[in-house]
């Protein structure tokens, strides 16, 4: 007998639960056992030449996909990341050199202010320095006239000493023409030197007497007094004093006019004006009012008279 297995929906009604059956599809046949996988829930025979197996594998793939997604965009963030930490990096590394060169600028100017800074600091001390000795030379020059009869007095000495020198020398001929010529052009030197000073202070002293003419004339103590105090050292100095003095008496300032007197008498006791000083405190004490009539004239003192010409 021969075994026919039909597919399901060939033909020759529905299929034996049970496995093959007969020619004719009547009935199963005992004895033969069913094929392997059997008709399934399709109802298809295992053998079937073109059966599949159920498609399982479709979600898998999907997920594998994604994954691969996700990893390529993790690549491609870690190595935007990578990029950017790259470029911080070299930002970074560029704002440090940026940053040093600015540092090296400022460093720079600020060495260059600072040299300037020392440098007007010196220049500002040494115009401070340059004010100091310029008010000296104008102390020196007010007390100039004063120290000039000294000075004369002493080129005097120093000419004699040299003449005296020039006579005692006993070295040999040339080098006591030698030694000649040297002196001589010294006591010329000196010489020039005296005459300067000479008509130096001449000029000065004439313009110090003009000027406590100008203020006696005017009759204010108060100045005169003032020109007093700046020229205690010089032939004008018991003329100026006195003069002060009186102006004081004429005004009924007794106060301001008795210490003047005194200092005439004891400052200048050889002046003309010392003895008429005294008598004037006299008369301060005895409450006498000032006399025009008893007024002095003027008298310079301690001058060599080739100095002063004697007006007034």
């Amino acid at each position: 007998m021969k075994l026919v297995v039909k597919r399901p929906g060939t033909g020759g009604g529905a299929p034996s639960p049970g496995g093959p059956v007969s020619e004719g599809g009547k009935a199963p046949l005992s004895g033969v056992a069913p094929a392997v996988g059997g008709a399934g829930r399709a109802g298809r025979p295992a053998s079937a030449p073109h059966r599949a197996r159920p498609r399982r594998g479709g979600v898998p793939v999907l997920a594998v996909i994604a994954w691969v997604v996700v990893g390529v965009e993790i690549v491609a963030t870690v190595v935007a990341v990578s990029r950017a930490g790259v470029r911080r990096q070299a930002a970074a590394s560029w704002y440090r050199e940026a940053q040093g060169r600015f540092e090296q600028e400022v460093k720079g100017r600020q060495d260059e202010m600072q040299a300037r800074l020392d440098a007007a600091g010196k220049r500002l001390q040494q115009l401070h320095t340059e004010r100091g000795q310029v008010l000296q030379r104008i102390q020196v020059a007010e007390r100039v006239t004063g120290r000039h009869v000294g000075e004369l007095d002493t080129l005097e000495q120093r000419e004699a000493a040299l003449a005296s020198e020039v006579n005692g020398a006993k070295l040999d001929k040339s080098l006591v023409a030698e030694g000649a010529d040297e002196l001589r052009a010294k006591v010329k030197e000196l010489e020039a030197e005296r005459t300067r000073l000479t008509e130096d202070f001449k000029v000065r002293y004439g313009d110090m007497k003009a000027e406590l003419r100008r203020l006696v004339d005017g009759g204010n103590p108060e100045r005169i007094r003032l020109f007093y105090f700046g020229r205690r050292h010089t032939p004008l100095a018991p003329a100026a004093a006195f003069f002060a003095a009186d102006a004081y008496y004429a005004q009924r300032k007794t106060r301001s006019a008795q210490p003047l007197y005194e200092e005439v008498a004891a400052q200048y006791p050889g002046s003309a004006y010392a003895a008429v000083a005294k008598a004037r405190l006299t008369n301060l004490k005895e409450r006498i009012p000032y006399s025009a009539h008893n007024v002095m004239g003027y008298h310079p003192y301690k001058i060599d008279k080739e100095l002063d010409d004697g007006v007034w």
